[in-house]
């Protein structure tokens, strides 16, 4: 039976993904600053780190979100496996500049820019990390789930088969009258990687319960309060930083929808549980999503200001900014509240809208290649139309005819005429396709 992916083999990846590089990247980084260089060329080498690394960090959340909206479910599992590669070796390379980048002097006198000087390698360090391990623990659950399905062998129990001929048939005396119900529990078990009531429901109202069964919901809840608490101390940095101003109470706002965003997350997922496990899941995803978006936006873009600053592309003098830009406050006041009430309303109204919107937009994606293939054989497949239609009228009503006139079988040069024909249409209309 489909279970979880053992604590152990999670474990190994993790030391693998995270713990490692960040041991290795700590060691290279100290020796790289107790090498003598000059000031100036390491603080511009390290700075420019930073920034591709927020750019690379940047790309990796928007292709997997491209991704589930838009590709296939095995396009979506090879681009896991390569993304958690990708934000392992950002991590690595995290690791490798923080020594160095906390030994710069901070640009700038001011909170704010103290603030971002300090908390810029944790934020990066800990959105990759999360992302690694979020992206681990879906690659073993889908491996795990995929194995266990290899096992089964069958699809229903006419397939299935026992070693012992007495036993198989002492198990289908007990199940008989109820194979319709046995299919339909392998069916979920081999899908969802569990069977309970809930997603037996779901499963047949035709949700998709692909790997809702054995995903470990405590540990997705927990990155994703993570996310929201290191959202909020942002947040409560702004506050500390702009100590007055018109933006002191949707800033105050903000960090309070942020804290009880962390704190509610898991008596939200408690209360789900008991309504199905599959809603449970959807609800740890987009808090998750939510979380990746309501903290990597606003801070990707107050770091990438911080380091363009930073970095000699501007000639003119650092300046001290007491407190961040007009569009950073629009982002940390209105789009992290904005992203917490949206992912409660999705929790509680289930993945049935999301599901119905994804299955669209996968629709016109495929409708929209599909006409673009027509509109290269468009020609040929009008030209076929017009010049075919003819003689598949005459030779429909030949075959009428015959018909009528006594059933006549039609001779072997016919026979092969016609298969002929046949064969042509086919490739042509395969060609047109």
């Amino acid at each position: 039976m489909p279970t979880k992916p053992p604590a152990w083999l999670r474990l190994k990846y993790a030391v693998q993904i995270v713990y490692l590089p960040c041991l290795v990247g700590s060691v290279l980084g100290g020796l790289w600053q107790l090498f003598p260089d000059e000031t100036s060329d390491r603080e511009q080498h390290v700075d420019l780190t930073m920034f591709l690394v927020v750019v690379l960090t940047g790309l990796g959340f928007a292709m997997l979100g491209l991704a589930m909206c838009l590709c296939s479910k095995d396009c979506r599992h090879r681009l896991r496996s390569r993304l958690r590669l990708l934000h392992s070796l950002l991590v690595l390379t995290i690791a490798l500049v923080t020594i160095p980048w906390f030994c710069l002097p901070p640009m700038g006198s001011s909170s704010w820019d103290h603030f971002l000087h300090y908390f810029i390698p944790f934020a990066l360090l800990i959105m990759n990390a999360c992302r690694a391990l979020q992206l681990n623990e879906c690659v073993l659950e889908n491996l795990e789930l995929s194995q266990h399905a290899n096992y089964l062998r069958f699809q229903t129990l006419d397939d299935a088969s026992c070693s012992n001929p007495v036993d198989e048939e002492r198990i289908r005396q007990s199940i008989l009258g109820h194979e319709a119900d046995v299919d339909t529990a392998i069916r979920v078990l081999m899908k969802a990687g569990a069977y309970t009531e809930d997603l037996r429901l779901a499963h047949e109202a035709g949700y998709d319960i692909t790997g809702k069964g054995n995903t470990d919901i405590i540990a997705k809840m927990e990155m994703a309060a993570l996310l929201w608490f290191v959202s909020a101390i942002d947040t409560f940095a702004a506050i500390d930083a702009c100590d007055r101003g018109p933006w002191m109470p949707a800033l105050f706002f903000a960090a309070a929808i942020s804290v009880l965003t962390t704190i509610g997350l898991p008596l939200l997922v408690w209360y789900l549980m008991r309504r199905g496990q599959h809603k449970a899941v959807f609800a740890v995803n987009v808090c998750t999503t939510s979380a990746a978006l309501g903290l990597g936006i606003p801070l990707l873009l107050q770091i990438s200001n911080h380091l363009l600053h930073a970095m000699c592309f501007l000639e003119r003098p650092r300046m001290n900014r007491p407190c961040p830009s007009l569009f950073s406050m629009l982002m940390l006041a209105v789009l992290r509240p904005c992203l917490a009430f949206g992912a409660l309303i999705c929790a509680f109204c289930g993945p049935e809208p999301v599901e119905r919107l994804q299955s669209h937009v996968r629709t016109m994606s495929n409708l929209g290649s599909f006409t673009g293939r027509m509109g290269t054989g468009g020609l040929s497949c009008t030209s076929f139309t017009s010049t075919s239609c003819s003689s598949l009228a005459s030779d429909s009503s030949d075959e009428e005819g015959h018909d009528e006139e006594g059933r006549s079988e039609p001779s072997g040069s016919d026979r092969d005429l016609r298969s002929q024909k046949s064969d042509f249409y086919g490739s042509v209309q395969e060609e047109s396709l």
